[in-house]
């Protein structure tokens, strides 16, 4: 029998089943990207009772050691809407004014909540601080966003980062 041409060949290694990879469960985009979802029947089973597109809302560990010990999703199909926390990444920071002059970059919102349809929602807010000198600010009503998302915010005036002074030398913010 030749096994080259063969469906099956027992002799062959198999290669170990992929597992997903949950360390990208650290990174902070993983609460904002969805996810196909299969639900088959069985081990091998072609069956599937449910499929559909998931968004990852927790993430529960173990303290001790750190492993994941369950994730949560909600459905996330096109059209609905779902209340999402959308990490902000700044960008611009090496060419900006107030951190050139000595100033820091205080980081206030790490991430901002949004009601938004599951199709449109980003993996991340990208806020420029390039043109940032020191006391200035970027607040929540000047981020632009796809006009479909909605800012769950009482206060849109609210500071997103800031660029803070320091004492001569010191990289530590003066404290007001």
């Amino acid at each position: 029998m030749n096994t080259r041409h063969s469906a099956f060949n027992p002799n062959r290694p198999r290669p170990e089943p992929k597992t997903p990879n949950l360390n990208s469960a650290d990174a902070p985009f993983f609460c904002s990207t969805r996810f196909p979802l299969q639900i088959r029947a069985g081990s091998g089973s072609s069956h599937l009772p449910e499929s559909g597109t998931v968004l990852p809302i927790k993430i529960h560990r173990d303290e001790e050691s750190g492993k994941i010990l369950n994730l949560v999703f909600v459905w996330a199909e096109d059209g609905m809407k779902l209340k999402v926390d959308v990490p902000v990444v700044f960008k611009g920071e090496d060419a900006c004014p107030g951190v050139q002059k000595g100033g820091i970059l205080n980081k206030i919102r790490p991430s901002l909540r949004f009601l938004c349809p599951s199709e449109h929602i980003p993996s991340n807010i990208a806020v420029d601080v390039s043109n940032l000198d020191i006391e200035d600010r970027i607040f929540m009503r000047d981020i632009e966003v796809h006009p479909s998302l909605k800012l769950l915010s009482k206060n849109e005036n609210m500071p997103v980062c800031k660029i803070v002074p320091t004492s001569l030398g010191n990289k530590e913010p003066i404290e007001a």
